[in-house]
């Protein structure tokens, strides 16, 4: 179960606005969610406590009982991109969703 204090962040918003929509666990989405978000910072960024930098790299494995595989359900609920777009570095006020590539 997860404590309604992990979804206390911009995290969670997401998170609550999406569960409606998908049948992924909530939990599931929100270590995605965290995992792909550390994955797109990059080691760059860091938060320095003491001598120690603390940097955004997360490692997750999510697991569950089911029946018909669907684990990346948390992923794809969370996606930041339409299926066949791409992302990239876009003004200040985030990332902005841009059309697939012409072949």
């Amino acid at each position: 179960m997860l404590s309604p204090f992990a979804l206390h962040s911009v995290g969670g918003e997401i998170i609550e606005a999406t569960a409606p929509h998908t049948e992924a666990c909530p939990a599931a989405m929100l270590v995605s969610l965290l995992t792909t978000f550390g994955a797109m910072v990059g080691r760059g960024a860091y938060i320095a406590v003491g001598p120690e930098h603390h940097h955004s790299s997360l490692f997750a494995l999510v697991v569950g009982s089911t029946g018909r595989r669907r684990k990346g359900t948390s992923l794809k609920a969370i996606s930041p991109a339409p299926r066949g777009g791409r992302i990239e570095q876009g003004p200040p006020d985030g990332l902005r969703h841009l059309p697939p590539r012409a072949p």
